[in-house]
């Protein structure tokens, strides 16, 4: 049988193949990706484990090393989606305000977990508060949609329970249905009038004390952090650091991207046969000791670089990105005063930076400038009172906006560069459009 490797000839750059397994960063990088520690990489819990893991982190008497924090955090989560202005969890959170949950200890709080209340009803929380005199029941849902019909029979039964048994006399009564998200959840007439619906993005919060916990030397924060990079976008400080490593191995190394993630992809039987120092053979083999960074690098977008580069020179701005196959849109969160939400309540940004590719067409294209950046600007996303200020104080800040013929968007301050000067340009737009944006 004919290898599907050749032996001498080889579909990538075989010399820069070698200055890629000799960079300081991937053995950086190799080191920051081992799982010895994080057994969420290696199992996928299912839906009633999932509530275990949640119950542990609701519990203040654990060891996660939380106390009551992470309640607290649940709870506020809760009390800022609901929206009900009358109703049982509506009374709740008028008492529970975040401010008194951050002034109450909730050490006597009990989490139970598939608690059956009926032979039908079987709750997957059940948290009751003696102390505080409370009782919140949690229905829980991971890649599944809550139904009309079961949220019916847990809300009626609770109630049912609460009002007849004596114990529970003056004790107040929410209702939260949980959600991880993956579910694109219908309009439920049930959820919509008595659940408060909630997501897993409450863990963040307690990922980020972990981690201040886990510098301290409080290793059972890292199964925490862990669990909530699953289940929520929280990314890490190790995390972040470990991206900004990749980010610059996939700008130095272009080339070789391709190739791996082909290699990671190629399956070799024992009959073609593997070959050290044969250029197919070798990058195989990498690929396949690998495979979660070869993985990570082929996620990584052309222009990702940029984002890694301008957190090193503004580390405060928190910024949003859009990357693409041959550009990169940048939006400072700091900006969404100044944006109009469209009809599903999500704003457009109304202006961003903007980085993109020129097509390298000839050799002085290559040698030359091979990035254009600019300014987008998308008057009619600004928000309605605020659009003529800021569009007054546009044109001053950059006048070719005057010179232009009316447009539904507008380039300004375009310049081709070479990568090399892409960070500064975009700075000295970041600064200037931010400065425009203060004096509106």
């Amino acid at each position: 049988m004919t290898s599907r490797f050749s032996t001498g000839e080889a579909n990538y750059d075989v010399a820069l193949f070698q200055e890629f397994i000799s960079d300081p960063d991937l053995g950086q990088a190799i080191e920051a990706l081992k799982r010895a520690n994080d057994v969420f990489e290696i199992i996928e819990p299912i839906e009633a484990q999932h509530s275990k893991i949640l119950q542990w982190l609701l519990n203040p008497r654990e060891g996660h090393g939380q106390g009551d924090a992470m309640f607290k955090d649940f709870l506020t989560a809760a009390w800022e989606s609901c929206e009900f202005e009358v109703g049982l969890n509506a009374d709740f959170f008028a008492t529970w305000t975040p401010v008194r949950i951050n002034l109450t200890g909730f050490h006597s709080i009990l989490v139970l977990t598939e608690l059956h209340i009926s032979t039908e009803n079987k709750l997957d929380f059940f948290i009751v508060d003696p102390a505080n005199r409370f009782v919140i029941v949690v229905e829980n849902k991971y890649r599944a949609r809550h139904e009309d019909d079961q949220l019916t029979r847990y809300r009626e039964s609770v109630q049912g329970l609460v009002r007849s048994d004596p114990n529970f006399k003056g004790y107040l009564l929410a209702l939260i249905a949980l959600d991880r998200g993956y579910s694109s959840q219908p309009a439920l007439s049930e959820l919509t009038d008595h659940w408060i619906h909630l997501d897993y993005s409450w863990l963040k919060s307690g990922a980020s004390r972990a981690e201040a916990q886990l510098r301290r030397g409080n290793q059972s924060a890292s199964l925490l952090i862990s669990y909530c990079q699953r289940q929520t976008d929280y990314e890490s400080e190790a995390d972040k650091a470990v991206e900004t490593i990749l980010s610059r191995l996939t700008r130095r190394y272009s080339p070789l991207v391709k190739p791996l993630a082909q290699a990671r992809s190629t399956r070799v039987t024992a009959a073609q046969g593997i070959k050290l120092g044969d250029p197919a053979s070798d990058l195989w083999l990498f690929a396949h000791h690998y495979p979660e960074l070869v993985a990570r690098l082929a996620r990584h977008k052309p222009l990702s670089f940029v984002m890694a580069e301008l957190k090193e020179v503004l580390p405060d701005v928190r910024f949003e990105c859009q990357p693409g196959d041959t550009g990169i849109r940048i939006f400072d969160e700091a900006w969404y005063e100044y944006a109009e939400p469209d009809e599903d309540d999500g704003p457009w940004w109304p202006f961003f930076l903007y980085v993109w590719g020129l097509k390298e067409a000839s050799t002085e294209a290559v040698t030359g400038p091979t990035y254009i950046v600019s300014i987008y600007y998308w008057q009619r996303k600004l928000r309605a009172d605020l659009a003529d200020r800021v569009h007054v104080s546009m044109v001053k800040a950059f006048p070719e906006l005057a010179e232009q013929a009316k447009a539904d968007g507008y380039d300004v301050m375009t310049m081709p560069v070479k990568e090399a000067d892409i960070r500064r340009e975009l700075v000295s737009r970041y600064r200037l459009l931010s400065s425009a944006l203060q004096h509106a």
